[in-house]
């Protein structure tokens, strides 16, 4: 575990300095493109360790979760994502646990229970990534690496979900108006269990990475809970 957690990116001043930079960007952007609605940010712990769960129905959501995250948090994000020729450096700068998707990425993994380990914040997408040209609008089924990690490391989890921030601002930007999103952040829930073997551990994994799912979906309106109504 030392060697993986030494991988994490250190906190230096540049980075630091470089993610304030980027908050300061998106809190501009986000008053001039859009309008926001922020909800329950008494729900916020104090500290860590603690998993935040976060929908992926577009770009908004990386950009302005840090915005209202009061912790130096560390983003699971595609390892391909960090050399992306247009958003790779604020991926590289709020990201520190590049993930290699449909794999077992054990040394993600290892890196990810470090930061938990020493009392720190994650950020993961459960549902994974989105594709420029196919931004959504509701949830989908999420990938069982978050529920995994969870319960193998017992952490409460902090849902936080982004209303309208899919392909529809792209239709109130069209028209010139700001496109209205609403971030609502839950109530922690957890820790995880995840118990069984072969088939029945499988679909406890499988019911855990669901109930993940149905905290996000009951933070949003119904057309955007895809599978998981309320």
């Amino acid at each position: 575990m030392p060697q993986d957690a030494a991988a994490l990116p250190a906190m230096t001043w540049s980075r630091r300095l470089q993610r304030r930079f980027l908050i300061l960007l998106a809190r501009l952007a986000a008053f001039f493109l859009l309008r926001l609605t922020v909800r329950g940010q008494e729900n916020l712990p104090s500290s860590g360790p603690l998993i935040v769960v976060i929908n992926h129905f577009g770009w908004i959501e990386l950009a302005l979760a840090p915005v209202f995250l009061p912790y130096d948090v560390e983003f699971l994000a595609a390892h391909n994502m960090f050399e992306h020729p247009w958003v790779g450096w604020i991926v590289r700068s709020y990201a520190g646990i590049p993930v290699h998707r449909g794999e077992v990425d054990r040394k993600a993994l290892r890196m990810a229970a470090a930061v938990l380990a020493k009392g720190g914040v994650l950020a993961i997408f459960p549902e994974g990534g989105v594709q420029s040209r196919s931004f959504r609008s509701a949830l989908i089924r999420p990938r069982p690496g978050t529920a995994f990690l969870a319960a193998q490391q017992a952490v409460p989890i902090l849902p936080m979900a982004f209303s309208g921030s899919g392909q529809e601002v792209f239709g109130c930007w069209k028209r010139l108006r700001c496109a209205p999103v609403t971030l609502t952040i839950g109530r922690p829930f957890g820790p995880l269990t995840i118990t069984g073997h072969g088939a029945a551990w499988r679909q406890a994994l499988d019911d855990a990475s669901d109930l993940i799912m149905e905290h996000l979906a009951a933070l949003l309106p119904p057309n955007e809970r895809g599978p998981f109504p309320c």
